[in-house]
C-alpha cells in the first residue's frame, strides 16, 4: 500500500508512526483505537525521499541565540 500524501505538519502530541496498531486517536470513525492488526507484517518501507526534512524552529532559534 502506498500513501499518496502525508500530513505536512505534526498531527498532535504523542502521535508517531505506528505499524500494527493505532495507539493514538483513530484516523477514522470506522474503528476504535487501538485496532490491533492480527496478521503478519513482513515488511514496512517508509520512503520520504524528495521531501524537505521538517524544521525544528525552536532549535534553530536556540542555535542563533548561542551565536550572539
Amino acid at each position: 500500500m502506498q500513501l499518496a500524501r502525508t500530513i505536512p505538519f505534526l498531527a498532535g502530541l504523542g502521535e508517531s508512526m505506528q505499524c500494527g496498531a493505532d495507539g493514538g486517536a483513530p484516523v477514522s470513525d470506522d474503528y476504535d483505537s487501538p485496532f490491533r492488526f492480527t496478521g503478519c507484517i513482513r515488511r514496512v518501507v517508509v520512503d520520504i525521499s524528495g521531501h524537505e526534512p521538517p524544521r525544528d524552529i525552536d532549535q534553530e532559534a536556540q542555535i542563533e541565540m548561542a551565536r550572539q
